[in-house]
């Protein structure tokens, strides 16, 4: 039973496909394989977009950092010139007060 604090769920479309024959999208000729081996075609056609995508989102990290290297070694920063320092004593000995440091 549904509760009464919940919409009913709305059905906006329904497709459905009940012709056996496909045709061509440009000439509107009849095609010579039936539906049913369409199928595999489109499962072929899916894995080959989700492995060109994998592709392309990594070509553009790949791509990204070597332009990143590029504008590092072209473009000065403030890191150019900062120091850093290491093996600093922890705030409790010196008592947070950057005078004693």
């Amino acid at each position: 039973m549904r509760d009464d604090r919940r919409r009913e769920p709305v059905l906006f479309a329904n497709a459905l496909c009940i012709a056996d024959k496909i045709y061509h999208p440009f000439s509107g000729e009849e095609m010579s394989f039936p539906k049913t081996n369409f199928v595999y075609f489109m499962i072929v056609v899916d894995f080959a977009i989700i492995l060109i995508s994998i592709w392309f989102i990594n070509w553009l990290f790949y791509r990204y950092k070597q332009y990143s290297e590029v504008f590092d070694s072209v473009n000065v920063e403030m890191r150019d010139f900062v120091l850093r320092f290491g093996n600093l004593p922890n705030d409790h000995i010196y008592g947070g007060k950057d005078m004693m440091l």
